[in-house]
């Protein structure tokens, strides 16, 4: 089974999560529209098709973010992977966590900030977790060996994350995800 069999199955199975829940929405099919990987995981993100029940609204386009504790390419086996799901009705947001029978799902043991320093250490950036007086955060150093090295630090605020640049080039930039945080700090960097 391939990634695209894979979001076919996942359909049927949040519309079975979401019955079992007693929830008034139910799921319509999943868009999946980008995909990255870190050392440890893969990522899709994308647009999942949602509608109340009964049927007698139209249906609403919220968003997904799937994480794979695993790499997979799209076309790898993404058979017998289980899944466990999160809803936000208030963001339109459905969360899915999968990986192997037997493997660990919880949510709570994937920490969106391991996951971003091993993004960028997979990107070829020196990139660490630390505690600081601003709580953990990622430390990400063009050189870890020059003190005086361009570095930016990256930190959660709520549901954004917060680039700053540490050597004052920039000031801090808010972005909705972890990716598009990391990104950002790939590009100022590709730049300069």
């Amino acid at each position: 089974m391939n990634q695209a069999d894979f979001f076919a199955t996942l359909e049927g199975r949040l519309c079975d999560y979401l019955r079992g829940a007693g929830s008034p929405v139910w799921c319509d099919g999943f868009v999946p529209n980008s995909a990255f990987d870190t050392t440890q995981a893969s990522f899709v993100a994308g647009e999942v098709w949602m509608m109340a029940v009964p049927p007698n609204a139209s249906e609403e386009l919220w968003s997904f973010n799937l994480r794979v504790n695993q790499r997979l390419d799209a076309s790898d086996d993404w058979a017998d992977l289980e899944a466990l799901f999160g809803v936000d009705f208030e963001a339109r947001m459905v969360l899915v966590y999968c990986g192997r029978a037997g493997t660990d799902l919880t949510p709570t043991n994937s920490d969106p900030r391991r996951d971003l320093v091993d993004y960028l250490v997979h990107r070829g950036i020196h990139a660490e977790l630390v505690e600081s007086k601003y709580g953990a955060s990622i430390l990400a150093k063009r050189d870890p060996s020059d003190e005086n090295s361009d570095a930016q630090r990256v930190m959660q605020q709520g549901s954004s994350w917060v680039v700053e640049e540490l050597t004052g080039k920039f000031g801090g930039v808010v972005f909705g995800t972890w990716k598009a945080a990391c990104d950002h700090v790939i590009a100022c960097w590709a730049e300069a």
